[in-house]
Protein backbone atom coordinates (compact mmCIF):
# COMPACT_ATOMS: atom_id res chain seq x y z
CA UNK A 1 0.00 0.00 0.00
CA UNK A 2 0.66 3.41 -0.38
CA UNK A 3 2.30 4.73 3.11
CA UNK A 4 -0.35 5.97 5.39
CA UNK A 5 -0.03 9.97 5.49
CA UNK A 6 1.85 11.32 9.09
CA UNK A 7 0.47 14.53 8.24
CA UNK A 8 -1.15 14.54 11.62
CA UNK A 9 -1.41 11.23 11.81
CA UNK A 10 1.81 10.44 14.32
CA UNK A 11 3.05 9.18 11.88
CA UNK A 12 25.74 18.17 -14.06
CA UNK A 13 25.89 15.38 -16.70
CA UNK A 14 29.19 13.20 -16.34
CA UNK A 15 28.75 10.28 -18.95
CA UNK A 16 27.60 10.66 -22.31
CA UNK A 17 26.26 7.83 -22.46
CA UNK A 18 23.67 8.96 -19.65
CA UNK A 19 20.26 7.53 -19.73
CA UNK A 20 17.56 10.20 -20.59
CA UNK A 21 14.27 10.39 -18.90
CA UNK A 22 12.23 13.07 -18.62
CA UNK A 23 8.21 13.91 -18.78
CA UNK A 24 6.63 16.29 -21.11
CA UNK A 25 6.33 18.55 -18.94
CA UNK A 26 8.78 20.73 -16.52
CA UNK A 27 9.42 19.21 -13.22
CA UNK A 28 9.41 22.16 -11.34
CA UNK A 29 9.79 20.87 -7.64
CA UNK A 30 9.69 18.17 -5.54
CA UNK A 31 6.50 18.84 -3.22
CA UNK A 32 5.43 17.42 0.33
CA UNK A 33 2.19 15.40 -0.34
CA UNK A 34 -1.01 17.56 0.10
CA UNK A 35 -4.42 15.70 1.11
CA UNK A 36 -7.19 15.73 -0.83
CA UNK A 37 -9.62 18.59 -1.37
CA UNK A 38 -12.39 18.53 1.37
CA UNK A 39 -15.48 16.88 1.00
CA UNK A 40 -18.45 18.72 -0.33
CA UNK A 41 -20.71 16.64 2.25
CA UNK A 42 -20.23 18.53 5.83
CA UNK A 43 -21.18 16.75 8.90
CA UNK A 44 -21.60 18.45 12.11
CA UNK A 45 -19.10 17.86 14.40
CA UNK A 46 -17.99 19.38 18.26
CA UNK A 47 -15.47 21.47 16.65
CA UNK A 48 -15.18 23.01 13.31
CA UNK A 49 -11.95 23.05 11.86
CA UNK A 50 -10.18 26.74 10.28
CA UNK A 51 -9.40 27.43 7.33
CA UNK A 52 -6.88 28.98 6.45
CA UNK A 53 -7.41 32.69 4.85
CA UNK A 54 -4.88 34.83 3.41
CA UNK A 55 -1.08 33.80 4.80
CA UNK A 56 2.49 35.07 4.85
CA UNK A 57 3.74 32.56 2.09
CA UNK A 58 1.26 34.30 -0.08
CA UNK A 59 3.83 36.48 -1.08
CA UNK A 60 5.52 33.67 -2.96
CA UNK A 61 4.15 33.62 -6.41
CA UNK A 62 4.85 29.87 -7.33
CA UNK A 63 1.75 30.16 -9.60
CA UNK A 64 3.78 32.35 -11.85
CA UNK A 65 6.48 29.96 -11.97
CA UNK A 66 3.81 27.47 -13.15
CA UNK A 67 3.01 30.09 -16.08
CA UNK A 68 7.09 30.71 -17.07
CA UNK A 69 7.15 26.72 -17.59
CA UNK A 70 4.37 26.06 -19.77
CA UNK A 71 5.62 28.88 -21.94
CA UNK A 72 9.32 27.20 -21.90
CA UNK A 73 7.87 23.65 -22.36
CA UNK A 74 6.11 25.02 -25.57
CA UNK A 75 9.07 26.64 -27.21
CA UNK A 76 11.53 23.89 -26.01
CA UNK A 77 9.01 21.46 -27.56
CA UNK A 78 8.95 23.06 -31.20
CA UNK A 79 12.68 23.91 -31.20
CA UNK A 80 13.36 20.06 -30.89
CA UNK A 81 10.20 19.16 -33.35
CA UNK A 82 12.90 21.44 -35.76
CA UNK A 83 15.68 19.27 -34.48
CA UNK A 84 14.33 16.44 -35.92
CA UNK A 85 12.73 15.37 -32.53
CA UNK A 86 9.35 15.86 -32.93
CA UNK A 87 8.13 13.19 -30.50
CA UNK A 88 7.26 15.46 -27.84
CA UNK A 89 4.96 17.93 -29.42
CA UNK A 90 3.75 15.02 -30.85
CA UNK A 91 2.48 13.28 -27.76
CA UNK A 92 1.34 16.86 -26.34
CA UNK A 93 3.02 16.76 -22.85
CA UNK A 94 1.22 19.18 -20.38
CA UNK A 95 2.43 22.13 -18.46
CA UNK A 96 3.32 21.42 -15.03
CA UNK A 97 0.80 23.24 -12.52
CA UNK A 98 0.27 23.71 -9.15
CA UNK A 99 4.05 23.16 -7.93
CA UNK A 100 3.71 24.98 -4.80
CA UNK A 101 0.31 24.58 -3.96
CA UNK A 102 1.60 22.48 -0.67
CA UNK A 103 2.86 26.07 0.65
CA UNK A 104 -0.92 27.04 0.71
CA UNK A 105 -1.43 25.21 4.40
CA UNK A 106 -4.86 24.72 5.58
CA UNK A 107 -7.00 22.27 7.76
CA UNK A 108 -6.66 19.73 4.69
CA UNK A 109 -2.82 19.66 5.21
CA UNK A 110 -3.41 17.61 8.28
CA UNK A 111 -6.13 15.30 7.10
CA UNK A 112 -9.86 14.46 6.75
CA UNK A 113 -11.89 17.77 6.71
CA UNK A 114 -15.05 15.58 7.71
CA UNK A 115 -15.56 12.64 9.12
CA UNK A 116 -17.34 11.69 5.46
CA UNK A 117 -13.82 12.63 4.00
CA UNK A 118 -12.34 10.99 6.35
CA UNK A 119 -14.07 7.38 6.32
CA UNK A 120 -13.86 7.50 2.57
CA UNK A 121 -10.01 8.21 2.05
CA UNK A 122 -8.65 6.28 5.14
CA UNK A 123 -5.02 7.32 5.85
CA UNK A 124 -3.48 6.86 2.53
CA UNK A 125 -3.55 8.75 -0.25
CA UNK A 126 -4.42 8.57 -4.33
CA UNK A 127 -1.51 8.09 -6.29
CA UNK A 128 -1.61 11.37 -8.79
CA UNK A 129 -1.73 10.35 -12.90
CA UNK A 130 1.42 10.14 -14.58
CA UNK A 131 2.04 12.47 -17.71
CA UNK A 132 3.71 10.66 -20.75
CA UNK A 133 7.87 10.72 -20.72
CA UNK A 134 10.79 10.18 -23.16
CA UNK A 135 14.00 8.87 -22.57
CA UNK A 136 17.31 8.23 -24.92
CA UNK A 137 20.93 7.01 -24.39
CA UNK A 138 21.49 9.60 -27.27
CA UNK A 139 24.28 12.28 -27.09
CA UNK A 140 22.36 14.36 -30.10
CA UNK A 141 19.20 14.15 -28.15
CA UNK A 142 20.54 15.71 -24.92
CA UNK A 143 22.40 18.23 -26.50
CA UNK A 144 19.36 19.04 -28.66
CA UNK A 145 17.88 19.53 -25.46
CA UNK A 146 19.87 21.62 -23.41
CA UNK A 147 20.21 24.11 -26.23
CA UNK A 148 16.37 24.25 -26.93
CA UNK A 149 15.53 24.62 -23.28
CA UNK A 150 18.41 27.27 -23.23
CA UNK A 151 16.60 28.97 -26.82
CA UNK A 152 13.12 28.75 -24.63
CA UNK A 153 14.04 30.96 -21.93
CA UNK A 154 16.10 33.11 -23.89
CA UNK A 155 12.88 34.21 -25.50
CA UNK A 156 11.68 35.68 -21.64
CA UNK A 157 14.51 37.51 -21.17
CA UNK A 158 18.16 37.68 -19.90
CA UNK A 159 19.37 35.29 -17.25
CA UNK A 160 15.51 33.81 -17.16
CA UNK A 161 17.27 30.30 -16.05
CA UNK A 162 19.15 31.60 -13.31
CA UNK A 163 16.30 33.91 -11.99
CA UNK A 164 14.07 30.64 -12.26
CA UNK A 165 16.32 28.32 -10.49
CA UNK A 166 16.96 31.24 -7.49
CA UNK A 167 13.24 31.29 -7.17
CA UNK A 168 12.68 27.44 -7.52
CA UNK A 169 15.06 27.39 -4.49
CA UNK A 170 13.58 30.28 -2.50
CA UNK A 171 10.19 28.08 -2.83
CA UNK A 172 12.04 24.92 -1.61
CA UNK A 173 13.45 26.63 1.56
CA UNK A 174 10.27 27.90 2.21
CA UNK A 175 8.59 24.31 2.33
CA UNK A 176 11.54 23.10 4.51
CA UNK A 177 11.33 25.68 6.95
CA UNK A 178 7.50 23.61 7.63
CA UNK A 179 8.67 20.41 7.79
CA UNK A 180 8.64 20.59 11.56
CA UNK A 181 5.28 20.81 11.61
CA UNK A 182 4.60 17.94 9.16
CA UNK A 183 6.64 15.39 11.17
CA UNK A 184 5.44 16.70 14.62
CA UNK A 185 4.70 14.27 17.35
CA UNK A 186 1.38 14.35 19.20
CA UNK A 187 2.40 16.09 22.71
CA UNK A 188 0.63 14.46 26.27
CA UNK A 189 -1.95 17.43 26.50
CA UNK A 190 -3.61 16.24 22.90
CA UNK A 191 -2.66 13.00 23.08
CA UNK A 192 -4.15 11.65 26.45
CA UNK A 193 -7.45 13.18 25.85
CA UNK A 194 -7.29 12.16 21.92
CA UNK A 195 -6.31 8.35 22.97
CA UNK A 196 -9.60 8.36 25.37
CA UNK A 197 -11.55 9.35 22.90
CA UNK A 198 -10.54 6.34 20.67
CA UNK A 199 -11.24 4.23 23.35
CA UNK A 200 -14.51 4.92 24.19
CA UNK A 201 -14.77 4.41 20.14
CA UNK A 202 -13.39 1.18 20.19
CA UNK A 203 -9.90 1.99 19.14
CA UNK A 204 -7.05 1.22 21.63
CA UNK A 205 -3.37 2.26 21.66
CA UNK A 206 -0.54 3.41 23.71
CA UNK A 207 0.81 5.85 21.38
CA UNK A 208 -1.14 8.65 18.84
CA UNK A 209 -0.32 6.77 15.91
CA UNK A 210 -2.80 4.90 13.16
CA UNK A 211 0.12 2.06 12.45
CA UNK A 212 0.14 0.81 16.35
CA UNK A 213 -3.91 0.55 16.29
CA UNK A 214 -3.24 -3.35 14.63
CA UNK A 215 -5.84 -2.79 11.98
CA UNK A 216 -5.23 -3.52 8.12
CA UNK A 217 -4.60 -0.67 5.49
CA UNK A 218 -5.98 -0.71 2.23
CA UNK A 219 -3.59 0.34 -1.69
CA UNK A 220 -3.67 2.26 -4.43
CA UNK A 221 -4.05 -1.01 -6.41
CA UNK A 222 -0.56 -2.35 -8.59
CA UNK A 223 1.69 -0.66 -10.22
CA UNK A 224 1.07 -0.02 -14.20
CA UNK A 225 4.46 -1.67 -16.12
CA UNK A 226 6.59 0.89 -17.51
CA UNK A 227 5.00 0.38 -21.16
CA UNK A 228 7.77 2.23 -23.16
CA UNK A 229 7.69 2.08 -27.09
CA UNK A 230 10.40 2.80 -29.17
CA UNK A 231 9.72 5.53 -31.70
CA UNK A 232 14.00 6.14 -33.56
CA UNK A 233 16.37 6.81 -30.80
CA UNK A 234 13.46 7.74 -28.48
CA UNK A 235 11.68 5.20 -26.36
CA UNK A 236 8.00 6.95 -25.32
CA UNK A 237 6.16 6.30 -22.18
CA UNK A 238 2.47 6.70 -22.35
CA UNK A 239 0.35 8.71 -19.45
CA UNK A 240 -0.26 6.67 -16.77
CA UNK A 241 -4.15 7.19 -14.80
CA UNK A 242 -4.41 8.30 -11.67
CA UNK A 243 -5.49 5.37 -9.11
CA UNK A 244 -7.46 5.73 -6.16
CA UNK A 245 -6.39 5.09 -2.51
CA UNK A 246 -8.95 2.40 -1.05
CA UNK A 247 -9.04 2.09 2.82
CA UNK A 248 -10.21 -1.16 4.67
CA UNK A 249 -13.55 -1.10 6.46
CA UNK A 250 -11.38 -0.92 9.96
CA UNK A 251 -8.80 1.74 8.29
CA UNK A 252 -12.19 3.57 7.19
CA UNK A 253 -13.99 3.15 10.95
CA UNK A 254 -10.75 3.79 12.46
CA UNK A 255 -10.04 7.07 10.66
CA UNK A 256 -13.58 8.39 10.90
CA UNK A 257 -12.84 8.30 15.04
CA UNK A 258 -9.80 9.62 14.43
CA UNK A 259 -10.80 12.75 12.79
CA UNK A 260 -13.53 13.77 15.74
CA UNK A 261 -11.43 13.01 18.34
CA UNK A 262 -8.61 14.95 17.58
CA UNK A 263 -10.38 17.81 15.78
CA UNK A 264 -12.09 17.63 20.02
CA UNK A 265 -9.34 17.78 21.26
CA UNK A 266 -7.89 20.77 19.05
CA UNK A 267 -4.93 18.96 17.39
CA UNK A 268 -5.60 20.02 13.98
CA UNK A 269 -6.14 24.31 15.04
CA UNK A 270 -2.72 24.06 17.11
CA UNK A 271 -0.72 22.45 13.97
CA UNK A 272 -2.35 24.88 11.68
CA UNK A 273 -1.37 27.47 13.91
CA UNK A 274 1.99 26.51 13.99
CA UNK A 275 2.04 26.53 10.59
CA UNK A 276 1.41 29.69 9.94
CA UNK A 277 3.43 31.48 12.65
CA UNK A 278 6.39 29.39 11.04
CA UNK A 279 5.10 30.73 7.65
CA UNK A 280 5.45 34.54 9.17
CA UNK A 281 8.41 33.89 10.87
CA UNK A 282 10.07 32.26 7.27
CA UNK A 283 8.58 35.21 5.20
CA UNK A 284 10.65 37.34 7.69
CA UNK A 285 13.88 36.06 7.27
CA UNK A 286 13.75 35.19 3.44
CA UNK A 287 12.13 38.67 2.66
CA UNK A 288 15.59 40.06 0.84
CA UNK A 289 15.66 37.38 -1.08
CA UNK A 290 11.65 37.77 -2.10
CA UNK A 291 11.99 41.14 -2.47
CA UNK A 292 14.83 41.18 -5.27
CA UNK A 293 13.33 38.04 -7.12
CA UNK A 294 9.64 38.45 -7.00
CA UNK A 295 9.31 41.65 -9.94
CA UNK A 296 11.80 40.02 -12.38
CA UNK A 297 9.42 36.71 -11.69
CA UNK A 298 6.57 39.04 -12.44
CA UNK A 299 8.14 40.36 -15.61
CA UNK A 300 9.12 37.05 -17.07
CA UNK A 301 5.34 35.60 -16.26
CA UNK A 302 4.35 38.59 -18.01
CA UNK A 303 6.44 37.95 -20.80
CA UNK A 304 5.76 33.99 -20.74
CA UNK A 305 1.85 34.93 -21.21
CA UNK A 306 2.77 36.45 -24.28
CA UNK A 307 4.80 33.57 -25.85
CA UNK A 308 2.07 31.18 -25.09
CA UNK A 309 -0.65 33.68 -26.31
CA UNK A 310 1.17 33.77 -29.79
CA UNK A 311 1.08 29.89 -30.29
Amino acid sequence: MSSPDNNGYGCSRSSRNRLWILPLFLLTACSTPTAPAPAAVVVPTPTVRVQAPSQPYDAFRGDLLDVIAAAVLVERDRCMAKADYPELQEIGGQPASGSFDDLKVTAAAFGATSAVEARRRGFGRDVPAEPPAVRSTSQKFSDAMDRCTQEANARLGPNAMEVQSRYYDLGNQLRMALRPVYADKMPPRFAVPVLACLRAKGFTSKTPDVRTFGIPFGNAGPEPSPGWDKRGVLQVRPANPARPYVPTSQESALAAAWYDCTTTAGWPRFQLTRALALQATTVHNLKPQLDELTPTIKSLAHQANTVIAQQ
